[in-house]
C-alpha cells in the first residue's frame, strides 16, 4: 500500500546478530507459508552464477521489483538458498511502526532511509556494507510498493549510485555485482469468488448503485475514484472507464493525475515541468511537503492542518498512478484482476490485507552486472555509470517478469473471460 510518513526522521542503523539472523531464516519460511500464503516457490535464471560470486566472497547488491509486502521475505529466502544473508534498506516509517519489529530488523542487518530527503547516513551505510562484504544488500529500486506484479514502474537511481560509489571506493580490492531480481506471485487456485466478495464489499462501502461482479471492475473503479475525488479533493468529477477503450482509460487517469499534481505544484510554488514523469513529479511534491512538515513542529494549528491536507492530497494522487498502468486492458488475467481489486481495497481502507488465496512465488535471477565493467564502459564517470546501470536494471527486471509470465502455467496466469 502506498503511504508516507511525516514523523521526525530518525536513523536506525544495522545491528547484525548472527543468532537472530539464523532464527529469522526459520521464521521467514513460516511467514511465507502461513501469513503470505506462499505454498510453493521456484527460483530460476542465473542462480548458479550468482552462487559462485557469493562463494567467491564478492559484494552482491540485489535489486528486485517491489509488487507486494511479501517481497522482503522472498528475497531473504533467495539469499538463504544462495548461502548468504541480505540486509535491507527500508523506509524509516517501517521502523517506527513497532519497537519489537524495529529491533528485529536491525538485528537482521536492516537500516532505515528517508525516502523524501538526501539521507547521507543511509547511503553511507549501504556503501559500507558492500565495501566490507558483510553478506548481500537489497535495495528495492522502485522505492514503493505499487501492487503491480507484471509491470515495473520507473526506478530510482539510488541503488546504482550506491553500487558505483562502493566500487570506486574498493578499487581493485574487490568487485561489486548488481543482480536484477524479478519477482512474480501467481494464484494456484481459482480465487474469483473471493475477488467478487471483496468487490461486493467495496461496492457496498462506496455506495456503488449496481450489483458487483468481476466483469464490472472498471465501472466500480470509476465510481470509487469519483467518490475519492469528492471526499478527499472536494471535486465533483465523474470518472468513467470503458474497458473496450484501453487508451481512453489511461488518458482519463493521466489527465486527472496531471491536473492534481499541477495544482499541488502551484500551491507549493514548484515548477517541475513536463520533462518529469508523473512518478517523479509527485515524488518531488511529497519531498517538499515532507520538508515543510518535519522542519518545524511548532507551527500553529492552522499551518499544520494546511500541510496535513497537502500531504493527504499528494498521497491520493500517488495512489491513482498505478491505476494508470493498463494491466487489465492489455492482459486481463486472474492475477491482474486480483491485484487490481486488492489495491482498490487497500486504498479504500488505507491498510494492507491478506492475499485472496494460496499462491506460488517465482523469482527470476537476472545476469549479474559487474560494476567495475560498467565504470570502464562509462569512461570512469560515476554519473554516466549510474545512468547506464539504472537503465539496464529497469530493462532487465521487466525482461525477467516477462519471461516468468510467458511460462506461467498456473490458473492465475489464465485470462478471465466474460460469461
Amino acid at each position: 500500500m502506498l503511504n508516507f510518513c511525516d514523523a521526525p526522521y530518525q536513523f536506525f542503523p544495522p545491528r547484525p546478530s548472527k543468532p537472530v539472523m539464523a532464527a529469522s531464516r526459520h521464521l521467514n519460511r513460516f511467514l511465507l507459508r502461513f501469513d503470505r500464503k506462499i505454498h510453493c516457490q521456484e527460483i530460476n535464471g542465473h542462480f548458479k552464477e550468482v552462487k559462485q560470486l557469493v562463494d567467491k566472497g564478492d559484494s552482491i547488491l540485489f535489486t528486485p521489483n517491489h509488487p507486494t509486502r511479501t517481497d522482503p521475505q522472498l528475497v531473504g529466502e533467495i539469499a538463504s538458498r544462495l548461502g548468504t544473508h541480505t540486509s535491507f534498506m527500508a523506509a524509516y516509517d517501517v521502523f517506527l511502526e513497532n519497537k519489537i519489529q524495529a529491533w528485529f530488523m536491525q538485528k537482521n542487518g536492516c537500516f532505515s532511509v528517508d525516502r523524501e530527503g538526501n539521507d547521507r547516513k543511509a547511503l553511507s551505510t549501504a556503501i559500507d556494507i558492500l565495501k566490507q562484504q558483510r553478506g548481500a544488500l537489497t535495495i528495492f529500486p522502485e522505492g514503493n510498493t505499487y501492487q503491480l506484479n507484471d509491470r515495473i514502474t520507473p526506478i530510482l537511481d539510488g541503488p546504482a549510485f550506491v553500487a558505483a560509489r562502493a566500487q570506486r571506493s574498493m578499487g581493485s580490492a574487490g568487485n561489486v555485482w548488481v543482480v536484477p531480481v524479478s519477482l512474480k506471485y501467481t494464484y494456484i487456485h481459482d480465487v474469483r469468488k473471493q475477488i467478487e466478495s471483496t468487490l461486493a464489499q467495496i461496492a457496498r462501502v462506496s455506495e456503488y448503485p449496481k450489483s458487483a461482479s468481476i466483469h464490472n471492475v472498471f465501472d466500480i473503479g470509476g465510481h470509487l475514484i469519483s467518490s475519492w475525488l469528492k471526499d478527499k479533493m472536494n471535486l465533483n468529477h465523474r470518472v468513467e472507464f470503458d474497458p473496450k477503450e484501453p487508451e481512453q482509460v489511461r488518458y482519463e487517469l493521466k489527465k486527472l493525475t496531471d491536473q492534481l499534481a499541477g495544482t499541488l505544484e502551484e500551491e507549493l510554488g514548484m515548477n517541475c515541468g513536463t520533462d518529469f514523469t508523473i512518478f517523479d513529479r509527485v515524488r518531488k511534491v511529497r519531498s517538499k511537503i515532507h520538508q515543510l512538515r518535519s522542519a518545524d513542529h511548532r507551527h500553529c494549528q492552522s499551518v499544520r492542518e494546511k500541510y496535513r491536507q497537502l500531504a493527504d492530497r499528494a498521497i491520493f494522487t500517488f495512489r491513482l498512478i498505478p491505476y494508470m498502468i493498463p494491466s487489465l486492458t492489455e492482459n486481463p488475467t486472474l492475477d491482474r484482476y486480483a491485484e487490481t481489486v486488492a489495491r482498490m481495497k487497500e486504498d479504500l481502507y488505507s491498510k494492507s490485507f491478506a492475499p485472496f488465496g494460496v499462491r506460488k512465488a517465482i523469482a527470476h535471477i537476472g545476469a549479474p552486472v559487474c560494476v567495475a565493467d560498467s565504470f570502464t564502459e562509462a569512461g570512469g564517470k560515476v554519473k554516466d555509470t549510474v545512468a547506464g546501470l539504472t537503465s539496464h536494471l529497469e530493462g532487465a527486471i521487466q525482461h525477467g517478469i516477462d519471461k516468468i509470465n510467458a511460462s506461467n502455467t498456473e490458473i492465475g496466469g489464465e485470462l478471465v473471460l466474460r460469461t
